[in-house]
């Protein structure tokens, strides 16, 4: 067993309890209000104060990620108007006598890869 000045304050302070709540006499006891005391404290901890702070940290995130998913959605959206201005700019090189014909050739395009993806 170790001396007194081997161990360490906080065991130290754990025997004197441990040794003090042995040697006390049992009291049956209760104070006043301690059982309305235990209930408050037990209400307190079930109350979703956790979960408000859960719910903080959640809302921090999508707070977070909302600055990529829109860049994302702009550079996406950025991409099909270029990609259709280009579809328009190569059917009216292949030969479509207008603007306007060409967007229809286009649109007709995507509209047959569409019906070629849902009827195979």
């Amino acid at each position: 067993m170790k001396s007194i000045g081997d161990q360490d304050p906080t065991e130290i302070l754990r025997d004197r309890l441990v040794s003090a709540a042995r040697t006390g006499v049992a009291d049956e006891r209760v104070p006043f209000g301690f059982e309305q005391r235990v209930m408050g404290q037990l209400a307190k901890e079930l109350k979703p104060e956790r979960w408000s702070e859960l719910a903080q940290l959640w809302t921090r995130g999508l707070w977070r990620a909302l600055i990529p998913a829109v860049s994302c959605l702009a550079i996406v959206g950025a991409l099909q108007v270029h990609r259709r201005d280009l579809e328009v700019s190569i059917q009216v090189g292949l030969g479509a006598t207008t603007e306007k014909e060409a967007v229809e050739l286009v649109l007709l395009d995507v509209l047959d890869a569409d019906l070629a993806e849902i009827d195979p």
